[in-house]
């Protein structure tokens, strides 16, 4: 993205993007390439560059961390949307904005940091933390829930109600079975470092009775705390949240956020007009860059 990003038009053209609804509701009218600067004032979604709608808490690790890297590397361009959006008349702001001087961009980055938007990123990303703090070396309870990561794979053991299941990942491979539950027969000692033996049923053929599944070596062992009444559906949110990988170590990973996508640059679109508002606004505060 070389310019800021492009205000919205409603889905036929015919007019403004509707900054008199709602933050919530007017974000159901945004485009591909365009953005609501609000979403810097409130504290449980964030929208992508497709105008995608997520809960902070359900982003990636990976998408968690871009925003954050995206907030602060791109936070001059940001504060002149908002300043724009301000000095426009479109919403009143909750962040109270700065002086617009000539080279502010540690100002610029400052203020993204005082934003609800930015507390709620930062409170989710020590959650993640403190959640992957809980770990263990081994597991030999019989009961409980636990989350498995591995070398190339999670698993959930729900070892209250003996089922198993492999969680989908697409950059460990798929298997058929991935995302379902299989019964779980025993498991043998999980230890750290070493591969994990699960003694499963995973066919509907009534001649293979038990199929031993050795896995690659455990890298990490995290019990589930799951509220009273918790559902398998509830045990699998859980351990996708202590275990998804952070592969900084793979040397094919690329860090991108949306809006730096080629599909973003070739769609952002005309704005012109965006340029010419951030003009007025940096001449009016006597400001020649940021």
């Amino acid at each position: 993205m070389s310019g800021p990003m492009a205000w919205s038009r409603d889905p036929d053209g015919s007019g403004e993007y509707p900054w008199a609804m709602p933050f919530p509701r007017a974000v159901r009218h945004l485009r591909l390439g365009t953005w609501d600067v609000r979403v810097l004032d409130q504290v449980q979604v964030w929208v992508d560059s497709a105008g995608r709608v997520h809960r902070i808490q359900e982003l990636s690790d990976e998408h968690l961390a871009n925003v954050v890297i995206l907030l602060r590397r791109r936070a001059a361009e940001i504060l002149l949307d908002y300043a724009v959006g301000t000095e426009m008349g479109r919403f009143t702001p909750r962040t109270p904005l700065p002086p617009m001087t000539a080279g502010a961009g540690k100002l610029a980055r400052n203020w993204v940091m005082q934003t609800p938007l930015w507390d709620a990123l930062q409170a989710e990303v020590r959650l993640r933390a403190d959640r992957r703090r809980t770990t263990t070396q081994t597991l030999d309870p019989t009961t409980g829930a636990w989350a498995v990561r591995t070398e190339n794979s999670s698993y959930v053991l729900d070892l209250d109600r003996s089922l198993a299941m492999r969680l989908p990942d697409e950059a460990a491979g798929e298997l058929r079975r991935d995302g379902a539950w299989a019964v779980l027969h025993a498991v043998e000692s999980v230890r750290v470092g070493r591969p994990m033996a699960l003694h499963l049923t995973v066919t509907d053929d009534p001649d293979v009775e038990v199929t031993i599944r050795t896995t690659s070596p455990v890298i990490s062992i995290h019990p589930l705390t799951a509220p009273p009444g918790a559902t398998p559906a509830n045990l699998v949110e859980l351990a996708r949240a202590v275990t998804r990988p952070a592969r900084g170590s793979d040397p094919e990973t690329v860090h991108l956020t949306q809006h730096r996508t080629a599909a973003f640059t070739a769609t952002a679109g005309d704005v012109r007009a965006m340029w010419a508002a951030l003009n007025v606004l940096l001449t009016r505060h006597n400001a020649t860059g940021a």
